[in-house]
């Protein structure tokens, strides 16, 4: 006999954010389907609004806890992913206006992808978490290969769409074996059924782990599961390939995260293959991107790397996996949204200018746009980790978690390809401001005023979080706390 299923108000309340932002695109479809005006100036606005909407009902109608059977979790690191993917959608689509301001559905299938962050951010069930990572996986592939004659971006949305499905194949097949050993899917259940698991079931555990980290590592494209990134953001819209550096490698993120803390019981024999696994996956991450980048002389594929190199650092504070990595790794996302975000704004407007984003198109240009050069140094450096810069510290709360939990070995690996990756940031700004094309006349260059504003607005968090940080990193210690402090409860 089937027992009955019930649902109260609360329930609902604690999807009111994912109800809203899914009535609002329904609501912009139909608002694209039979409006007749062909500019979509006040449609992407509209969008934008209406995710800050959403993120703002769901954070304000919704109370800490489990909710709909113990398959969506509230905490403060849920609304923390919310409203940051919120912000990330606003700035794409600001960054987007120029290039697609006449086409409605680019700024429905954005919406879409951060309605599927929304539902990683509380998944707390693997069904739930699968649904929520291929919301956000589908979109992210028609955005990829939007401009459908553009044979780069058509060979862009083929490898995410392939690279996208072997690995989610692979996802769901290990968490067929941990379905096999434990029975449940909810999170709380599988940590409570792992807890007792027998010896001779722990190597067929270590495996499902291992193929988990598939899906996992694709979203976060960490080694060696990083192959479609450099490829998909050199094919890619620019603005999309700014967004694609982001909100999917957030949901990944916390994705893992959920994983560890929700799913994983704190067993010696868990914890310490979870910590290899890690070890190494991180530092071939950071290894690799970094020392990929360096001879490269396209800035898409450049920055596909670097992004590959900062997964790397990130990726270091599940090797340690406390609130104190876990608050660095939140305050890393902060500063990495705003410093990304302002470097590939440079690269779009650049690329609008002369059709090209190879590195021979920034020569001289400190003296042709002073102004665009100086912020794109700004984010170049905060990249890299220098201080005054919020880059500068993330890195050090990161290096910090890792020298609390004894990992000083890959503490200093992860200095020392923090110093390598100076070399190709360096690289862009002498070109920028030591560099001059011989025998041209360099004409000082109009910068439209959207884009000043969207560069002042990613600068002033990228300085501000550099000296003035403590609030920030207060606010996520209580989400961070209110993270573990749900999960001990169940």
């Amino acid at each position: 006999m089937v027992s009955e299923i019930s649902f109260t108000t609360n329930d609902f309340l604690a999807v009111s954010g994912e109800l809203t932002l899914a009535f609002s695109i329904v609501f912009l479809i139909l608002w694209d389907i039979f409006s007749k005006t062909k500019n979509r100036l006040t449609f992407a606005v509209v969008t934008g609004l209406l995710i800050f909407l959403s993120a703002a009902v769901s954070i304000l109608n919704s109370d800490v806890g489990h909710y709909f059977s113990n398959t969506f979790k509230v905490d403060g690191v849920s609304d923390f992913i919310k409203l940051f993917s919120a912000v990330v959608g606003i700035l794409a689509i600001w960054l987007s206006l120029p290039r697609f301001q006449y086409h409605g559905e680019y700024y429905i299938l954005l919406a879409s992808v951060i309605f599927g962050i929304f539902i990683v951010a509380s998944s707390a069930d693997f069904i739930v978490l699968i649904l929520g990572l291929e919301t956000v996986s589908i979109p992210s592939y028609v955005l990829a290969g939007y401009f459908r004659t553009d044979r780069k971006s058509g060979e862009a949305a083929l490898k995410y769409v392939l690279y996208g499905a072997v690995s989610v194949g692979i996802m769901l097949f290990g968490f067929s074996l941990i379905y096999g050993l434990t029975g449940e899917t909810t999170f709380t259940a599988i940590k409570q059924s792992l807890t007792n698991l027998s010896k001779e079931n722990h190597l067929l555990m270590l495996v499902s782990m291992i193929l988990m980290m598939a899906g996992f590592g694709y979203k976060i494209a960490s080694v060696p599961f990083h192959f479609w990134c450099p490829d998909v953001y050199e094919g890619a819209p620019t603005p999309m390939t700014a967004f694609f550096s982001v909100a999917p490698k957030a949901a990944g993120f916390i994705a893992l995260s959920r994983f560890l803390i929700d799913a994983v019981p704190e067993n010696d024999w868990i914890t310490y293959n979870w910590q290899e696994l890690f070890w190494w996956i991180s530092v071939a991450t950071m290894t690799l991107g970094n020392l990929a980048a360096l001879p490269q002389t396209n800035l898409k594929r450049l920055l596909a790397y670097s992004s590959i190199a900062q997964a790397g650092y990130i990726f270091t504070v599940f090797t340690v996996n406390t609130q104190e990595s876990y608050t660095a790794l939140s305050f890393y996302l902060i500063a990495y949204l705003f410093m990304n975000l302002g470097a590939f704004a440079v690269v779009d407007w650049i690329e609008r200018q002369t059709g090209k984003v190879t590195l021979e198109q920034y020569k001289g240009y400190g003296k042709k746009n002073p102004f665009v050069a100086v912020l794109f140094s700004i984010f170049l450096f905060s990249l890299a980790g220098l201080p005054p810069l919020a880059g500068f510290i993330g890195k050090f709360l990161i290096f910090k978690a890792l020298l609390d939990g004894n990992q000083l070995v890959l503490a200093v690996i992860s200095v020392i390809n923090t110093v390598i990756s100076l070399v190709y940031y360096v690289k862009i700004i002498r070109e920028m401001f030591l560099t001059e094309e011989p025998h041209q006349e360099i004409e000082e260059e109009k910068t439209e005023l959207s884009l000043k504003w969207f560069l002042i607005v990613c600068t002033l968090p990228t300085i501000v979080f550099g000296i003035a940080f403590n609030p920030a990193i207060n606010f996520l210690e209580t989400a961070v706390q209110s993270f573990f402090n749900t999960t001990s409860q169940f």
